[in-house]
């Protein structure tokens, strides 16, 4: 009698083994720290603010606005300026953040999609870009993606992620809703992500204020003006563009119908992360930067599609394409470094 052949793994099994998925983060550090070792100078302009209020919020000055700000979270001020105290340099810990972030979200991407997604995700053009820039944009993204890949079997895990996730940027609501539907255990989740949220919604009552974030500057730039506003459909279709602008992404959506059609839940859960942060970005305005993580979802779409040697080669041939290019020096996008902050070895 023939012994019963093994069920085949759940779609919410990991994709490769820790091991694995460690070696494949090690290998986006170095990438990831070569290419911001190849860029040392201030390269978003946003960071000089983000780096006053780590400087504040660390030095016994902070002010109202620094602890509960309505367009920007305290949870990377607040990491910023702990990295800047444990290296000296308030830029290169900003840099610093960006690269353990990129390096994290191809870990994860490992984990949950497997080696050669995360080749992939390396490879691609944004990841090379964002992971090595100074901002919100990388540990946003990448904890984002640790809570959607984490909630199937670790809700609580989960829900500490996507609260941190929302602490360095808001928009990462977006992902909120999708972890929710992947976890079997809501309350689980639900419960590590308010305390992990607590720093925001204890300050707000602590003052006296909402904690409900407020884009309406963001919207009212996004609306360009009085009687200049797009309406809902015209916005929705220029955010949707604009995440797709990327080729890699173009390409990867594809894969995503691919996914969508054998009903990978993972596929789903990347397409409502996607969509919904789309929706989000259509209410005021997009750049690429800001979408990130709908670029990204479409990207890793690939990976329904090519699997093996064939994702590998593909991430390979990429990386040649894309890392050069990146990798040139370019002309710094607003002043050398922070002003006022201290110089990396004083």
């Amino acid at each position: 009698m023939t012994p019963p052949s093994p069920a085949p793994p759940t779609p919410d099994a990991p994709a490769a083994s820790p091991r694995a998925a460690l070696l494949c983060g090690f290998l986006a550090l170095g990438v990831l720290g070569w290419m911001t070792n190849q860029h040392p100078t201030l390269r978003q302009v946003d960071f000089i603010g983000f780096s006053v209020r780590a400087e504040r919020l660390w030095g016994g000055g902070a002010l109202d606005s620094d602890l509960l700000n309505t367009l920007y979270p305290v949870g990377y001020p607040a990491l910023l300026g702990l990295g800047q105290r444990l290296c000296g340099d308030v830029l290169w810990a900003g840099k610093g953040l960006a690269v353990l972030a990129g390096a994290g979200l191809v870990g994860v991407t490992a984990r949950w999609l497997g080696v050669g997604a995360a080749l992939w995700a390396l490879a691609t053009p944004m990841a090379l870009e964002f992971g090595a820039v100074e901002g919100t944009d990388m540990p946003a993204a990448a904890l984002s993606l640790a809570a959607l890949a984490t909630a199937a079997q670790r809700p609580a895990l989960s829900g500490a992620f996507l609260g941190a996730a929302i602490l360095c940027r808001y928009t990462a609501l977006a992902a909120a809703p999708v972890a929710l539907w992947l976890t079997p255990a809501r309350g689980r989740l639900l419960l590590t992500l308010t305390l992990t949220l607590a720093p925001h919604w204890g300050v707000a009552l602590w003052q006296g204020r909402s904690p409900l974030p407020d884009q309406s500057m963001n919207m009212a730039i996004g609306a360009g003006g009085p009687g200049q506003a797009p309406s809902a459909v015209e916005a929705l279709q220029r955010a949707a563009l604009g995440a797709l602008e990327p080729w890699t992404a173009k390409l990867g959506a594809l894969g995503l119908l691919v996914g969508l059609w054998r009903r990978d839940r993972r596929a789903w859960a990347l397409s409502l992360w996607g969509l919904f942060h789309v929706v989000g970005l259509s209410l005021a305005f997009s750049t690429p930067r800001l979408a990130l993580p709908a670029s990204l979802c479409a990207a890793l779409g690939l990976c329904f599609v090519l699997r093996g040697p064939a994702l590998w080669l593909a991430a390979a041939g990429l990386f040649a394409w894309s890392a050069p290019r990146l990798a040139a020096p370019s002309p710094p996008r607003g002043p050398a470094r922070p002003a006022g902050g201290p110089r990396r070895g004083s």
